[in-house]
C-alpha cells in the first residue's frame, strides 16, 4: 500500500510533474521522442502502463510559484487530517516565503517550522534546496554550499549533496563543469552522480555513486565503483 504524498511544487504545474513521473516510470526520454517526432509502439505502451499505474497512486502536487510558510503548513496538517501520514515533498525549499526583513531570517522561520511540523505530524519531509554561486562553480559540495545554509544545516536530520562527477586523470573523481555535464548526455544520456550524505543524526554519513540516466526518463540507478 502506497504511503500518501504531499508534493509542493514552485517551479513546474500538476500536469508537467505528471508527465515528467510518467517518463521517468517509464524508462523513456521525452527528449529523443519530441526530437524523432513520435513514439514507438514500446514507447507508448510503456507510457501508458506508467500512466495507469501513476494514476493509482496517492500524489498531491501543489503548484505555486509563490508559496507562503503560512499556507504551506495549513495544508500538511489538512492533509495528514484527511489521509493520514504523508510523504512531504518542497521543491523547492528557496521559494517558500515567510516573515523577516533579510532572507536569512526567514530561513530560520522556514526551516524551524518545517522541523516542528515534521515532529508534530509525525511525517517525513524532503525539502530540495539550492547551492550558493561559488560553489556550484567550485564543486566539491560542503554542508556550506547550501544558499543560506546554517539553518538549513541546524535543522535538517540529513543533508544529502548531489554533484555530476567524472573520472580524473589519476583515476580519481573531479567534478564536472556544465559544458562536460552537456556534452556527456548528448553522447552516453547519462551522467555519474556523487550523493553525498553530509549529516545524518541517527546513522553513518559518506558518498554513494549514481547514474543519473536522462535516457532512462532521468531515473538514478546505483553503479558500481572501485
Amino acid at each position: 500500500h502506497a504511503q500518501p504524498v504531499l508534493w509542493f511544487s514552485t517551479e513546474m504545474g500538476e500536469e508537467e510533474v505528471f508527465r515528467r513521473l510518467v517518463f521517468l516510470d517509464a524508462r523513456c526520454d521525452p527528449v529523443l521522442i519530441r526530437s524523432r517526432g513520435y513514439a514507438t509502439a514500446e514507447e507508448k505502451r510503456a507510457t501508458e502502463d506508467a500512466t495507469e499505474r501513476l494514476r493509482a497512486y496517492p500524489i498531491t502536487v501543489v503548484s505555486a510559484g509563490k508559496l507562503k510558510l503560512s499556507s504551506l503548513a495549513a495544508r500538511v496538517r489538512q492533509h495528514v487530517s484527511l489521509v493520514g501520514r504523508t510523504q512531504v515533498l518542497v521543491d523547492h525549499l528557496d521559494h517558500v516565503q515567510a516573515d523577516g526583513e533579510k532572507r536569512v531570517e526567514q530561513m530560520v522561520s522556514i526551516t524551524n517550522l518545517l522541523k516542528a511540523l515534521a515532529i508534530e505530524q509525525d511525517i517525513n519531509i524532503l525539502a530540495v534546496s539550492q547551492v550558493n554561486r561559488a560553489a556550484s562553480q567550485q564543486g566539491d559540495l560542503q554542508l556550506i554550499s547550501m544558499r543560506d545554509s546554517s539553518s538549513k544545516e541546524q535543522d535538517a536530520d540529513q543533508v544529502m549533496l548531489l554533484e555530476p562527477v567524472k573520472r580524473g586523470p589519476k583515476g580519481g573523481w573531479q567534478v564536472m563543469t556544465r559544458p562536460e555535464v552537456a556534452e556527456a548526455n548528448a553522447s552516453s544520456g547519462y551522467i555519474t552522480t556523487r550523493l553525498t550524505v553530509s549529516k545524518n543524526r541517527s546513522g553513518a554519513e559518506g558518498a554513494v555513486y549514481l547514474r543519473l540516466n536522462w535516457w532512462s526518463g532521468g531515473r538514478f540507478d546505483e553503479m558500481e565503483t572501485e
